[in-house]
């Protein structure tokens, strides 16, 4: 059972559905997904959805703001993101749109917004990559409203740690060579080559098919800047970390050309509660093969937290 809705909060419109299955019970522990930079919730692969709704949780996925069916955000009209970035580059001090903390703020406007008139719900958040570190700060600000966080491929914020490849990092700041559907497509699946761990191959049609339905919902290319400005410009949460008593499963790849490994090892060395798996092969991505194995680790570990 899904159900696609769009609710104004914080002043913007976003867009989420809710996953279930009709033997789930109304009690079922909630699971919200966290989307990466750029990416709608159509992002996350059916297999992971139906692994998590079949083990028995209630999933909400949703379109963070300035991607898929969510609000643009421009922001000041004199705030050009390309230009912000450029700035940011340069060791300048900028006033971005939003930060992270804005995304955060919308995710527990969602999370209230859902949950008012229902019965008490245990909420269990799994983000990646930039939904990661927006996880985190769901969990630092409202500890008693989250029983558990996993960070897929994620990071503090840290800047010496989390390292990208060279080729990794030009992906962040490509865009497509040609403004259509199939320049987009395209481009999207050269970014994806790159950010492929070796030891799964790459669908390269499931790529494209994601892909398409980006460019059809309506791709914004200032909009996913806006969104890498927010990354950027939030800050360092590493000591922040130590006081998250939320129980947080950490997720990453060994093979991770964007955030590397060292990333994922800080999180799990600053947050109290936390347990660190490592994948060899695995980058950044979500490949087929690998998400049995994701969904059977974080289903046994939010099912050891949901008592």
């Amino acid at each position: 059972m899904m159900m696609r809705q769009t609710t104004e909060l914080n002043g913007i419109k976003i867009s989420w559905e809710v996953h279930s299955q009709k033997r789930n019970p109304s009690g079922a522990p909630l699971v919200v997904l966290i989307a990466g930079l750029g990416q709608a919730s159509h992002h996350w692969p059916e297999p992971m959805i139906e692994g998590l709704t079949g083990a028995g949780f209630e999933i909400i996925t949703f379109d963070n703001r300035d991607v898929g069916m969510s609000s643009k955000c421009p922001g000041d009209q004199q705030q050009i993101p390309g230009k912000l970035f450029r700035q940011i580059m340069e060791g300048e001090q900028v006033n971005p749109p939003y930060t992270l903390n804005e995304m955060a703020d919308d995710t527990i406007a969602l999370i209230r917004n859902y949950l008012e008139g229902k019965p008490t719900k245990q909420v269990h958040l799994i983000g990646i990559s930039m939904g990661g570190a927006i996880g985190q700060l769901v969990a630092l600000k409202h500890p008693e409203l989250i029983h558990s966080l996993t960070c897929m491929m994620s990071h503090t914020g840290d800047s010496k740690v989390g390292k990208a490849t060279p080729e990794a990092q030009a992906v962040l700041t490509s865009k497509p060579s040609s403004p259509d559907r199939e320049g987009y497509i395209s481009w999207r699946l050269d970014c994806a080559r790159v950010l492929a761990g070796k030891g799964y191959p790459l669908d390269e049609a499931y790529v494209e098919r994601k892909a398409a339905t980006t460019w059809d919902q309506g791709y914004d290319y200032t909009g996913v800047t806006r969104q890498l400005l927010a990354i950027y410009t939030s800050g360092n949460r590493r000591d922040k970390l130590a006081s998250l008593e939320v129980p947080t499963l950490v997720l990453h790849g060994e093979d991770d050309p964007l955030i590397a490994m060292d990333a994922g090892s800080q999180i799990a060395s600053m947050v109290p509660k936390a347990r660190l798996k490592v994948f060899p092969g695995w980058g950044h991505d979500l490949p087929e093969l690998l998400v049995p194995e994701l969904v059977d680790e974080i289903t046994t570990f939010i099912k050891s937290y949901n008592q």
